[in-house]
């Protein structure tokens, strides 16, 4: 016969697996009683850890749902929720490029002038190509 081997994993990476472990294990030693192998103090602890961490996940779950609202909401505003795009009215992108637009209207041929207001212009000149003539960036 071989070499038996055994491995027995703690879901340290999936917090809710880990918590409903925890809680097993002590179900199982509240049933196995003072035949628990298990000391009290450390059961004592576990329950007192459990506690608080339930407390403190089911917080972070709402803060979770209340934050994905907000972000939804502004997302909105900006324009960048799914379906919108920058010809949706009354957001921050339909704004942003209409006045960008209109910005380009007065500066035509000075394009440059609309880096000041925070665009990222990028103007690349080009020369047809000829006799010795190469495009220009």
């Amino acid at each position: 016969m071989g070499k038996r081997t055994v491995r027995i994993k703690v879901p340290r990476h999936r917090p809710g697996d880990l918590l409903r472990l925890a809680q097993r294990i002590l179900e199982k030693s509240t049933i196995d009683g003072v035949s628990c192998p298990i000391t009290p103090a450390d059961l004592a602890n576990m329950q007192s850890l459990i506690d608080s961490a339930l407390v403190a996940r089911n917080h972070s779950i709402e803060l979770r749902e209340e934050s994905e609202g907000e972000m939804q909401v502004a997302r909105a505003a900006m324009g960048t929720e799914k379906g919108q795009t920058s010809s949706t009215p009354n957001t921050i992108s339909y704004l942003v490029s209409k006045m960008r637009d209109v910005l380009i209207a007065t500066y035509r041929g000075r394009e440059e002038q609309l880096s000041q207001y925070g665009f990222n212009v990028v103007v690349n000149a080009y020369v047809p190509k000829g006799k010795g003539n190469k495009s220009v960036t």
